[in-house]
């Protein structure tokens, strides 16, 4: 423990994904689900350590920064090599535990104590800072994870994408970015790859790998542009389009189910509060990568 419930609690998160990957070291499912969970790790709770250590101006910010900017490197060289295949998803796991696991031992019970022990966490009632916007309590030792919005949006996300994976994943076997690359196309089609990533919440290497297996599986083709020979168009094929026809209306079905016993007037409403709160959370983002780099 470092003496603070909110990073105690991402602390725990990361030692039940080190432990479920032991548990099913030859689950390639959970291996891929555990390297997406880190991704959230990284930006919740980096951010959150290191805005705590800022404002308490931690001796050693920039060496723990790098630290964390070094394992978000690791991330993202894995990821790459994922994508383009050079490693195997019967791999992952086992390249994915074996690093949390140094990780562990070299940073959390290393690094972290050095500054639990300097900034005198856990000592009293206000062991941190404002590393939460609630304005409910600043005191860390009222602080609830259940009662957390950004926690309550993860697991409201979770719920929600379940449904709906449940129908394109067991039906038709897809994942979930074959599925939001299909969705794309079934709209703006034909699309560049980089403009799939453009209208999509999925990076680049997300993308690649599901035009891949959707061009080898038969719902996909490539076309070069007849006006600039330099770029590669994608469409549904006749295939991937029957799918789609048959997908839509249910997960519209899932969608509907979901908003049961909202008026159309609540439902606007919520659109628009989730707008605002997206809308806060990309000036933070802004705002914590002006800070990072010093502008």
């Amino acid at each position: 423990s470092v003496g603070v419930a909110l990073l105690d609690d991402q602390h725990k998160g990361l030692i039940e994904l080190i432990n479920r990957l032991n548990s099913t070291p030859e689950d390639t499912d959970v291996a891929v689900w555990v390297f997406e969970e880190l991704e959230s790790y990284t930006k919740e709770h980096f951010s959150a350590e290191e805005r705590l250590m800022r404002k308490a101006d931690y001796s050693h910010f920039k060496q723990h920064r790098r630290e964390h900017r070094n394992f978000e490197q690791w991330l993202s060289a894995v990821r790459q090599s994922y994508g383009m295949g050079q490693l195997q998803p019967d791999e992952l796991g086992g390249v994915v535990s074996e690093f949390l696991k140094n990780w562990l031992v070299e940073h959390i019970l290393s690094s972290d104590m050095a500054y639990k022990k300097e900034l005198g966490l856990g000592k009293s009632q206000h062991d941190s800072t404002d590393i939460t916007s609630s304005e409910r309590s600043r005191d860390t030792g009222s602080f609830r994870l259940e009662a957390f919005f950004p926690y309550l949006v993860r697991r409201y996300y979770r719920a929600t994408s379940q449904t709906v994976k449940n129908v394109y994943q067991t039906r038709y076997g897809l994942s979930v970015n074959e599925w939001r690359t299909m969705a794309v196309l079934n709209d703006y089609e034909p699309l560049s790859a980089k403009e799939i990533v453009a209208r999509s919440s999925m990076d680049k290497v997300n993308v690649s790998r599901a035009i891949s297996s959707l061009q080898e599986a038969g719902r996909l083709e490539r076309h070069v542009d007849p006006t600039d020979r330099r770029r590669v168009l994608l469409r549904l094929t006749a295939q991937g389009k029957k799918i789609m026809r048959e997908l839509v209306p249910l997960v519209l079905g899932v969608e509907e189910r979901l908003l049961q016993g909202l008026s159309a007037e609540e439902q606007g409403t919520l659109l628009r509060l989730m707008q605002k709160v997206e809308e806060n959370a990309d000036a933070e983002i802004r705002a914590g990568t002006s800070e990072e780099e010093g502008l």
